[in-house]
């Protein structure tokens, strides 16, 4: 079986949701059922700029073959802004049906790019070689112009959030294109139901894997240096609480800053640290320069092993973004039986919430104050706590398996043909 997977970034330093899971999804197809799974990218590493930094051309990494185009023009963020703002006001004021809303719509897509038409062109030119087509994220340009061209062999993983952009004509024209739509998770398949009636035929929630024996043994490991060594060192400090993705305020973090200095004013907790280890979005580095606080560290993005014990060791992990379809960090902070504190404005953070007992919300500051008081509160390591993690590890191998996850991809090639 030879499959196409189409994805705005991809590559081990790449940050994100939706390419992690187009990563993970690719090499465990070519290692769990020796299909041939061909990757079309950009040369671009983040979302802000799309600056070309990988070379164009043909590389394959652990049997997958990654094609990358070049992206013709860098993105102006001051300019997408503006015309952002722009866009949403005429969507308010101009009905749908009229021309002048494709016309801001084709406007916005360009501007929000990555623009690499050698994608889609060399794409077209070899889409008969595959059984199927794999489209990440509705959101960007390669999707976009890309989906639609390959109705009958297209599926599409939207990664999709209640945004401005997912009200678009060509939002609606995409999905209804698509032959499947696979969605991560039960909030977004009842968004894409609501907004898009018609193709609830179509849904199959399919969401990620989690390797939970992978995940223990990677996180059975001291901190690493680096990491630790960024720690203030004073003995009063015994704990942390950990942020671990992209810095960005689309992600909630000058909102969790914030909130955390505002929970250090009110309970004096010195011992008490906030981490928020990633990469700043190149739009967002005054967050870099305004979270001047004792209690606050900013460090720089760690590797996959890394990453979990770091997670393994933390107090509590933090996912303040308003805006996720399925946030594979904390399942596996729940996998590492860490307790999480995430975002009431996110309807698939909140889901979690009900679903276990270590999953807690906040939406004011006075509720982070009082969600993060009660969560280093708790003797966890008491037997009865220690069952709610264990709980919460349980729910997430039995719903986020691999085998069940690799079965979908499959099973819908299958339908396809």
């Amino acid at each position: 079986m030879k499959v196409a997977f189409v994805v705005q970034r991809f590559g081990e330093e790449v940050i994100g949701g939706a390419e992690s899971l187009a990563k993970q999804i690719a090499e465990r197809l070519v290692s769990e059922f020796h299909w041939e799974v061909d990757v079309y990218t950009t040369c671009a590493t983040d979302y802000f700029s799309w600056q070309n930094v990988f070379p164009s051309g043909h590389t394959k990494v652990r049997g997958v073959s990654i094609f990358r185009f070049p992206v013709t023009f860098r993105r102006n963020v001051t300019i997408f802004r503006t015309f952002n703002a722009i866009a949403r006001l005429i969507s308010i004021l101009i009905p749908k049906r009229f021309f002048f809303k494709d016309f801001f719509e084709k406007i916005w897509i360009i501007l929000q790019g990555p623009n690499a038409p050698s994608l889609i062109k060399t794409l077209s030119e070899k889409s008969n070689e595959y059984s199927g087509l794999f489209f990440f994220t509705y959101l960007y340009y390669p999707t976009i112009l890309g989906l639609p061209r390959f109705k009958k062999r297209s599926i599409l993983i939207p990664t999709a959030h209640d945004e401005f952009p997912f009200h678009f004509n060509a939002t609606k024209r995409l999905f209804e294109a698509s032959s499947f739509i696979f969605t991560n998770a039960a909030a977004e398949e009842a968004l894409i139901k609501r907004v898009y009636p018609q193709v609830t035929s179509k849904i199959r929630r399919v969401g990620v894997g989690v390797d939970i024996d992978s995940i223990d043994k990677m996180s059975a490991t001291n901190l690493p240096l680096s990491f630790a060594e960024k720690l203030p060192q004073n003995e009063s400090t015994t704990r942390y609480v950990l942020y671990l993705g992209r810095i960005s305020s689309g992600k909630g973090c000058d909102n969790l800053i914030r909130k955390f200095k505002a929970y250090f004013k009110k309970t004096g907790d010195d011992k008490t640290i906030l981490v928020l280890t990633g990469k700043i979005d190149a739009g967002d580095r005054r967050i870099f320069f305004n979270h001047r606080c004792s209690q606050i560290v900013i460090q720089e993005p760690v590797s996959e092993q890394e990453k979990f014990a770091i997670i393994a060791n933390a107090s509590c992990l933090i996912n303040p973004s308003p805006f996720e379809s399925l946030s594979l960090i904390v399942l596996e902070a729940l996998a590492l039986k860490v307790p999480v504190l995430v975002s009431a404005q996110s309807d698939v953070l909140k889901n979690y919430e009900k679903e276990t007992q270590t999953v807690f919300s906040f939406s004011t500051t006075l509720d982070f104050i009082e969600k993060l008081q009660m969560i280093l509160s708790v003797p966890w390591k008491q037997p009865m706590h220690q069952a709610r993690l264990e709980n919460s590890k349980d729910w997430v191998a039995k719903n986020f398996d691999w085998n069940l996850v690799l079965k979908h991809y499959r099973n819908s090639l299958e339908d396809l043909s």
